[in-house]
């Protein structure tokens, strides 16, 4: 791996320099983070705000808020290509990642946004856990990146914002969980005492973390 060396002035794949633990070079890596997550936002909300029309016919069954989702699966082989070629602090690879979180935090805000007075009285049909998980997970994924910059930026890398293939896999799992059981027990995610009780939970591993 001594041949994979890029002339953009990152490392090579397996390498720390003393340019990556720069205090203006992290800062600046925070800043293409902050900026690809409001992007990324934007084109969620904007796929969400499609009105039917203009939406192909075999996704306009999905609920509009989980449509943005859609857009995220495409950002996987992106993901691989840019770290293999640009390596691991590439901002690059930064900018693909919280691209995604963007898009997936602006999905669980329309959803809260929709049904966020449904904490007491959730809706048979609707999403508010799912959109509860989702929102969470942004900001546990987001925090996690910000925490290693801010307390190791030596360690600072795309590994930093935990979104490795294992824990893609495990998420993914969750999800098809989620919507089998929507699909076919939906009362055992419409109870909003269970959604209150998980939802403090997240709240608890978040702080003791």
């Amino acid at each position: 791996h001594s041949a994979m060396v890029r002339t953009s002035g990152y490392s090579s794949l397996w390498e720390d320099t003393d340019e990556d633990r720069r205090p203006e070079r992290v800062k600046r890596d925070v800043i293409a983070v902050a900026l690809a997550t409001g992007c990324g936002a934007a084109a969620s909300s904007l796929f969400i705000s499609l009105s039917n029309p203009a939406v192909p016919f075999f996704l306009r069954p999905i609920d509009a808020p989980l449509r943005s989702l859609l857009l995220i699966p495409p950002l996987f082989p992106v993901h691989n290509h840019l770290y293999i070629t640009y390596g691991k602090r590439s901002r690059y690879a930064y900018a693909n990642a919280a691209f995604g979180i963007g898009v997936v935090a602006a999905s669980a805000f329309a959803i809260l946004r929709r049904e966020g007075g449904g904490l007491t009285s959730m809706k048979a049909d609707g999403h508010l856990p799912f959109g509860l998980f989702m929102g969470s997970l942004c900001f546990y994924h987001l925090a996690e990146y910000l925490l290693v910059a801010y307390y190791n930026p030596h360690m600072l890398s795309t590994d930093s914002f935990l979104v490795q293939s294992q824990y893609v896999g495990a998420m993914a799992v969750s999800c098809f969980e989620y919507f089998v059981t929507k699909t076919f027990l939906p009362g055992m995610k419409g109870w909003a005492p269970a959604t209150w009780l998980g939802l403090a939970g997240v709240g608890f591993g978040e702080v003791f973390r």
